[in-house]
C-alpha cells in the first residue's frame, strides 16, 4: 500500500512489468488463462470428478464422480465452471474446470476434500 514513483521515461517499462503480472491459482500447476481471466485446474481427480456432474448436473454436487469423492458442501465446489463433454469410455482429460482466481484458496480447500473411491472389497495402497 505504498507510493512508487517512476520517472515518465520510464513508463513503457513499468507498463510492460505490470502486464506480465498474473494472479495466484489454487496449486502452482494451475494455469491461469488471461483471455478468460480465469484459472485452468490442472487436478486430475477434480476433472474426474467434473465429468460426473456434465453427465449428470442435478446430482453431481451430491454424488461421488468416476471414482472420486469430494465434499460439495465446501465453498469451493460453487466457485468451478466446467466446461468440456464426458467421454463415452470414462478417460479423463476432456472436462476443463475453471476458477476466478479470487476464490483459489476456497478451491483449494474443495480440492483437498476430494478422495479416490475404491470398489467394494478392494482397498487404496
Amino acid at each position: 500500500q505504498g507510493r512508487f514513483w517512476y520517472h515518465p521515461s520510464k513508463s513503457s517499462a513499468v507498463g510492460r512489468f505490470y502486464r506480465s503480472c498474473k494472479p495466484s491459482c489454487a496449486r502452482q500447476g494451475d494455469e491461469y488463462d488471461s483471455s478468460g481471466g480465469l484459472c485452468v485446474s490442472q487436478n486430475e481427480a477434480l476433472s474426474h470428478w467434473a465429468e460426473a456432474c456434465l453427465d449428470a448436473p442435478q446430482g453431481c454436487m451430491s454424488k461421488a464422480g468416476r471414482g472420486i469423492k469430494c465434499n460439495a458442501a465446501m465453498p469451493g465446489a460453487s466457485k468451478l465452471h466446467l466446461s468440456g463433454a464426458s467421454p463415452p469410455t470414462g478417460k479423463g482429460g476432456s472436462v476443463k474446470v475453471f476458477y476466478k482466481p479470487q476464490y483459489a484458496d476456497a478451491v483449494r480447500d474443495f480440492e483437498l476434500s476430494c478422495r479416490h473411491l475404491c470398489v467394494q472389497g478392494d482397498r487404496m495402497e
